[in-house]
């Protein structure tokens, strides 16, 4: 799909009125950009769907919707607000959503009863927020200026209707570090009524639409304290354990009924990794935990345990999509607390003496290979 949509512009780029369709496309992409920086804060409901082999990782929404600008903030340079539902390929139904940064905090809830207060953003780096944040839509409403800096890579399509209302259609090219983006943009208020996004190849390959059903000026966040009467948590960073702390006990149940606990690998070397199945990030690294396991599959020295968070969803038929074998299930609140989890996929490596030795937070690419260096590290230790 991604190289059809390539391959059309590579059309309008051999055309005789390419020059005047790129001047089109930037003027419409300036448009856009003048009419998001008209207003420091916007409101709307939007609906976002995934399609194509990465999409069992992502997470689909229908929300109501508030960014406000705030240019000196530093991590975001916008303060928002998220209600409504999320939905994944491996979720049974959809099910409720809050999301929240307001300069100073986190909050993230993705089941009913908790509120996962994350403190500091900027030692967090957003991961629970990365549910939420729909770029490129998100990013052209906080930094508006970035659509007329994407007009040199950009060619006007045919126009086309979104919810009744006609569009000006530009395709932004894909750059090394930009998957790229198709904007449907109103011919009238010349704000964005729909972004698809394809990203990713082969497995990865993922195609978003996020169509905007309604979108106000003048927004401000919902009151701090309004939030839907869910029950707070309060995670702190401090809490994590230290390298060379011996490890708390925590112990799972697993689907099929087993209870497995930490201390059944007394002597090994275990990989503990702290994720769900609602958590796109996490999901999106259990092929590379499987890979790990596969790497050390028959040492009895090596045990690897999932511990699910505040999870739902059908745990064995992700694991199964993603070749992941790893004995995993869901734990009680007090020993994820334990743990210090403050943030999604975690992954601590303990020693054979039941001391933790490594603690990865949030997702990595290079995953497997640093956990796996530690791993062998360590089994020579084992009994």
């Amino acid at each position: 799909m991604r190289s059809a949509i390539l391959a059309i512009a590579a059309i309008l780029t051999m055309s005789p009125s390419t020059h005047a369709t790129t001047e089109d496309a930037a003027r419409a992409l300036a448009d856009a950009s003048a009419a998001l920086a008209a207003e420091a804060g916007w409101s709307m409901r939007i609906e976002r769907r995934s399609s194509g082999p990465g999409a069992a990782s992502a997470i689909d929404l229908d929300a109501e919707v508030v960014v406000v600008r705030v240019p000196d903030d530093t991590t975001l340079g916008a303060h928002v607000d998220i209600r409504g539902t999320y939905s994944l390929a491996t979720s049974p139904a959809p099910d409720q959503l809050l999301l929240r940064y307001d300069g100073e905090r986190v909050l993230s809830v993705r089941e009913r009863g908790g509120v996962v207060i994350v403190g500091d953003p900027a030692n967090m780096g957003l991961a629970l927020l990365g549910v939420g944040y729909d770029a490129p839509l998100f990013d052209a409403i906080i930094e508006p200026e970035m659509l007329e800096k994407a007009a040199e890579r950009a060619s006007l399509l045919a126009g086309r209707t979104v919810d009744g209302a006609l569009c000006d259609v530009v395709f932004v090219g894909a750059t090394e570090d930009d998957p790229g983006a198709t904007w449907f943009l109103d011919a009238e208020s010349h704000l964005p009524r729909r972004v698809d996004v394809i990203s990713g190849e082969g497995p990865d390959a993922q195609a978003t639409t996020t169509i905007v059903r309604t979108m106000r000026s003048g927004a401000s966040l919902p009151d701090a304290e309004d939030l839907g009467g869910w029950v707070q948590k309060s995670f702190d960073p401090a809490r994590i354990p230290a390298i060379g702390d011996g490890a708390p006990e925590i112990s799972i149940r697993t689907p099929d009924g087993r209870s497995i606990a930490l201390s059944d690998h007394r002597g090994k070397v275990v990989v503990v990794k702290f994720w769900a199945t609602w958590c796109g990030a996490c999901v999106a690294g259990l092929p590379a935990m499987g890979d790990l396991e596969r790497r050390f599959a028959g040492d009895e020295r090596v045990a690897f345990m999932g511990v699910n968070c505040w999870d739902k969803g059908d745990i064995g038929s992700t694991l199964r999509r993603a070749r992941c074998e790893m004995d995993s299930g869901v734990a009680a609140d007090e020993q994820i607390d334990a743990f210090g989890v403050t943030a999604l996929p975690m992954v601590f490596v303990i020693d054979p003496g039941g001391r933790i030795a490594y603690v990865q937070l949030g997702f990595r690419p290079d995953a497997e290979v640093s956990i796996g260096a530690v791993v062998e590290s360590l089994r020579d230790d084992a009994e």
